[in-house]
């Protein structure tokens, strides 16, 4: 999935200036980013998705984060305490809240950099395997804007082989207004290579089931191609008016629209946790286990254009 800044785009600039959610470019273009949306063909991923008309979307505004060049705090300036674009959370949730059998303790020290001997260089999210004070020691790091309408997300991610945990990578305004693509590792099995990814929209008809989207019409069970604790790979949103895509690789995985699709803007939020639940997260881990995310960039602020190419 490529991403392209046009030059005869440059016309555009006026009215792009118009777009009041977006804030100055803080890239080196001025003029946009073109990209496409929609279904390609072939699908590598999932030949058997609906296909969809294909899109090419215009973005006015980039933002890109490299987290392999961050170093460990106190080894240099390039540290994720230092990064002008995420936040580092700290908070407690009570098991109530969280809605698990243990609460979960988020705390900065639990989101580093990896050690230049490191094996997988990026930004680890850490799930710790000792309970404290009924919590679990958990990881979130969140965008520093909250003006984040319409655009296309971005991870590369590699996820943790360690079972209990819960990887997720979303947009959130509230907890009516929120897009998520989550991933269980329990629910990882090498034996038949089934590998599900949990792609949800956040709704008020999910509030109304007590928190459970997957009884709502805005929750996908995807299943991906290839063993996610192995390697990194790109994971992508992109939130366009009236519908949500979900990619993989380039790939589509689902497609979500109507009325669940959010409608104000928001930030981006990287965790990693576990609850205990069951039927969800299940864990804490065995062991203090890691998420890494190696990039991540968002493209915001969207001019549609519709290409007649219908697959």
């Amino acid at each position: 999935m490529t991403i392209t800044w046009h030059r005869h785009l440059c016309f555009l600039s006026s009215i792009l200036a118009l777009l009041s959610f977006t804030t100055p470019a803080l890239a080196d273009c001025e003029c946009g980013y073109l990209s496409t949306t929609g279904e390609l063909s072939p699908n590598p991923h999932n030949p058997d998705a609906p296909t969809h008309q294909q899109h090419y979307a215009l973005f006015t505004d980039l933002i890109e984060s490299d987290f392999t060049k961050l170093v460990p705090e106190g080894q240099g300036d390039a540290t994720i305490s230092a990064n002008t674009d995420w936040v580092r959370q700290a908070f407690n949730l009570s098991d109530q809240r969280a809605r698990g059998d243990y609460g979960e303790m988020f705390a900065v020290e639990n989101v580093v950099a990896a050690g230049s001997t490191e094996d997988d260089q990026g930004l680890k999210l850490i799930v710790r395997e000792d309970v404290v004070e009924d919590m679990i020691p958990v990881a979130e790091i969140d965008t520093r804007r909250l003006d984040m309408y319409w655009g296309t997300f971005r991870a590369s991610m590699k996820m943790t082989k360690e079972k209990g945990t819960c990887a997720a990578f979303f947009w959130y305004f509230n907890d009516t207004q929120e897009i998520d693509m989550e991933f269980l590792s329990k629910d990882f099995d090498k034996s038949n290579n089934s590998y599900p990814v949990n792609l949800v929209l956040q709704s008020r008809e999910a509030v109304l089931n007590g928190y459970d989207a997957a009884a709502t019409s805005n929750f996908v069970k995807a299943y991906l191609p290839f063993d996610p604790t192995e390697d990194f790979h790109e994971y992508r949103i992109d939130y366009l008016p009236g519908r949500v895509y979900f990619y993989v690789d380039g790939g589509l995985l689902a497609k979500i629209d109507g009325p669940a699709v959010p409608s104000s803007a928001g930030h981006l939020i990287l965790q990693h946790w576990s609850n205990g639940n069951r039927l969800w997260s299940g864990g804490p881990p065995g062991r203090d286990t890691s998420l890494v995310v190696r990039f991540k960039f968002k493209l915001l602020g969207y001019l549609t254009m519709t290409t007649a190419v219908t697959y």
